[in-house]
Parts: C-alpha cells; sequence; structure tokens
C-alpha cells in the first residue's frame, strides 16, 4: 500500500511523492470581540419605519445614550464578510429566507430587513404572506408572521411566530437537498436582583465590552449545541458575543411596559440582533 507520507519505491526507480494539504481556516465567528466602528448603526431607527416595530427603536423612545449602536464584531483570526443589502439580495436570488421563532426571531426578522433596505421604504418589495398562510386571525391584533418578497431577485424573507419548534412539522430534509438549517442559541437574558415581573433591572447604558475577548472554543449554549449534533442543521452561536452587551437592551425606556417593569430581554435595533444577521450572512 503506497504511503502518502513516505517514498515509495519499485525495482526500477525511486520516486519520492510529495503531497501538499491547503487547508482554509474556518472562522470561529463567536471568538472576537467588540470594537468602536463610526460607519455603524447599518441603518437608522428613526427611518426604518416600514419594517421595525417602535416598541423595538430605542431611537423613538426617551434612551439618551446611542454609543452602543456603534459597536461591530470582530472575530479573532478571520474577517467577517461585511454586510451589503445587494450583496445579499444576489447571493440569495430565488431563494427564501425564513425565521421560526419567538418574538427575539421576530427582532432578527426586522433588523434583517432594515438592514438590506438599508432602514428605506421599499415600493418593490411585495407584501406575500397570504401564499404562505401569514395572515390576521380573527381577533388577534398580528398575524402569525409576515413574508416579503424582493422582486428584483426574486428573494424572500419570512417570519413565521413559534414560540416552540416542537410544534412545527419537520421538513423531509432528503426532499429539500439544498436546504440550509441554523439553530440559534439562546439570547442571554440580563434582568439584575430580579426577573421581569420581580423588579429586575438592567439599567447600564454604556458599552464595557469594548477590546474585551470572548474566547471560548464551544458554545455556552449546551442545549443548542447537544439539539444539533449529528443532524444537518448548523448552529448559529450568539450567545457569548450577545452576553458582553448587557447595555443594549430595551431596559426601562418601552413604552408598552409599567414604570416598574424593565425589559431586558429583547434589544433596542438597531443593536445587537444586526450581528446575528452578518454572522448568519457569513456563513449562508
Amino acid at each position: 500500500m503506497l504511503d502518502p507520507l513516505g517514498p515509495y519505491c519499485d525495482n526500477v526507480t525511486d520516486y519520492r511523492l510529495s503531497y501538499y494539504l491547503i487547508l482554509t481556516p474556518v472562522c470561529n465567528y463567536a471568538k472576537g470581540k467588540w470594537v468602536v466602528d463610526d460607519r455603524r448603526p447599518l441603518y437608522s431607527g428613526f427611518g426604518c419605519k416600514q419594517w421595525l416595530a417602535p416598541m423595538w427603536a430605542c431611537s423613538l423612545m426617551q434612551r439618551q445614550d446611542f454609543a452602543f449602536e456603534k459597536l461591530r464584531w470582530q472575530p479573532k483570526g478571520c474577517e467577517m464578510e461585511e454586510f451589503e443589502g445587494p450583496k445579499f439580495l444576489k447571493r440569495m436570488q430565488d431563494k427564501t429566507l425564513a425565521f421560526v421563532g419567538d418574538s427575539l426571531g421576530r427582532q432578527q426578522f426586522q433588523s434583517l430587513m432594515c438592514m438590506i433596505t438599508d432602514g428605506k421604504d421599499r415600493s418593490d418589495v411585495l407584501d406575500v404572506g397570504n401564499e404562505y398562510g401569514l395572515v390576521l386571525p380573527p381577533g388577534s391584533i398580528r398575524p402569525n408572521g409576515w413574508a416579503y418578497r424582493f422582486i428584483s431577485t426574486n428573494t424572500t424573507v419570512l417570519y413565521y411566530w413559534s414560540s416552540g419548534l416542537c410544534e412545527l412539522e419537520p421538513l423531509d430534509v432528503p426532499k429539500h437537498p439544498h436546504l440550509k438549517a441554523f439553530y440559534r442559541s439562546i439570547s442571554p437574558r440580563h434582568f439584575v436582583n430580579g426577573d421581569w415581573n420581580t423588579g429586575g433591572s438592567c439599567n447600564n447604558t454604556k458599552p464595557m465590552s469594548i477590546g474585551k475577548e470572548v474566547l471560548q472554543e464551544g458554545s455556552s449554549d449546551h442545549a443548542a449545541v447537544s439539539a444539533v449534533r449529528w443532524t444537518g442543521v448548523k448552529l448559529l452561536d450568539i450567545t457569548a458575543l450577545s452576553q458582553v452587551r448587557d447595555e443594549g437592551h430595551i431596559s426601562r425606556i418601552c413604552i408598552t411596559s409599567s414604570p416598574r417593569v424593565q425589559d431586558c430581554l429583547h434589544w433596542c435595533l438597531p443593536g445587537v440582533p444586526d450581528t446575528w444577521n452578518e454572522v448568519l450572512f457569513a456563513q449562508i
């Protein structure tokens, strides 16, 4: 048997075979640090009114410190591809990107719509919710999801509300050979001295994470790691990089809650969920 790492000899000639294996290192987007970038944010919270719910647009509330909007995630040892709306649409031509989940999934969906459009109104984007059964149920204040199609590239971005994936009918992947599925790790909560209904708070508004490296090798969301093991589903690991961004929550400025209740679960937009989409875009 030929030894690929050593010489091969026969009775005639001594051949020395050299094998060169060039490996492209895979970027671990979960390791890195937050750095200041004056080109941020990627869109304006004042202007993205077509896609962004007012209750998550902290620019429209009483918040005074917006330094959190100027941070960019820098992976360690590699560069993350810069997000551009036209580039995203070209890559996703004739394709559909679906978010399935709860209100945090809805935040990520609205974030992406703002990122693709630069936060500007677009008349060339069709509401195609009816094609996916995303309609307003009787007695409800909002539909169970939204779907929009960018006419120029036939790209559809949709969101489907589901509080638990166990309630959904699984896809037969053999029937969808080109399907790419990602499972987002848990978004950290930053309640201090209680929970949302017991006086918990997250009063910090200034970035404390600048330059501090996140260097764990594996995801800190062990349940998510276990869920995707031995499947074709990839992990979108956002837990540790979001853990150091406690100032990015809506906190006490929420326009829909009582004065004694703080939202330390959801994020201001523009904000941290934009980075989740940048990591997703880099892995598509």
